[in-house]
Formats: structure tokens, sequence, C-alpha cells
């Protein structure tokens, strides 16, 4: 499930993709309003919106930050840091030989 917060003839829009280039436009507001929403009705919303063809062209659309005003601040950790690191100790010393 791919969500987006668009713009699109000028308006905001939260949206479920519903196929490779097609759009549904959700009863929200904002994302943050959708994740505030209470799950059981946030599920049928968008079980409903994923039942439909969609209605806007992804091509036609501009993405914008899918949280662009979180309502806290968004921590993300790596839990495959150490794999990540080693990745990119691997690719700077390759760099360095070349």
């Amino acid at each position: 499930m791919r969500l987006y917060t668009v713009s699109w003839q000028g308006r905001r829009l939260i949206c479920l993709q519903t196929g490779a280039d097609r759009l549904a436009p959700l009863p929200y507001e904002t994302m943050n309003h959708l994740l505030a929403d209470d799950p059981a009705h946030r599920q049928q919303v968008l079980d409903q919106a994923a039942k439909g063809p969609g209605g806007i062209a992804l091509s036609t659309v501009r993405v914008l930050a899918p949280l662009p005003q979180p309502r806290q601040d968004v921590i993300c950790l790596g839990m495959n840091y150490q794999k990540h690191k080693t990745c990119l100790l691997y690719t700077s010393d390759a760099a360095d030989e070349l």
C-alpha cells in the first residue's frame, strides 16, 4: 500500500495508489488526520478506495512530502545499521583503489 500527499489542480490531497499510475483521493485533510483516525475506520476507508480504479493519474500530480508538518519528531532507527556500515566501508575502500 502506497500513500501519497500530492498537489493536484492547486489542491493538496491525500491519496492511495490503486494501480501503476492511478491514485484514489482519500477523505483526509492531511496525512496526520489519516494517522489519527480510528484504525478500524481508516482501514474501511482504505479498503473502499482500493476497490476503485483511482480517479487521478500519478503522472498528473506533484508528489509532496508525505508528512509536511509531522505532529511530533520523526525518529528513524536503522535495525541493520551494522550491515550498511560494513557495506559503506567496503565501497569506500574500493573507491579509493580506483
